[in-house]
């Protein structure tokens, strides 16, 4: 397997508020400098249940560069 992506300066972040289901909107503990709209990237889960880490697709950045949101709604909650 070969895979290829842009280096980011920012490669992970946590969040600064939960995120609940139905949510598209993450506040972010750190500027996240080069991500961009059209990014994927990976809400891990915060439960037991691994199966609750989501891919989201990044549809705006905030001029700080700590509130992103994403182009679908949330499935699960993420604190």
């Amino acid at each position: 397997m070969s895979m290829h992506a842009v280096p980011k300066t920012v490669r992970w972040t946590t969040l600064k508020l939960t995120a609940n289901a139905g949510d598209n909107q993450l506040y972010l503990t750190d500027s996240v400098i080069d991500w961009l709209p059209g990014d994927r990237i990976v809400i891990a889960t915060t439960s037991m249940n691994y199966k609750q880490s989501e891919v989201g697709v990044i549809a705006s950045v905030s001029s700080d560069r700590m509130i992103i949101t994403l182009v679908d709604k949330l499935i699960n909650t993420h604190v």
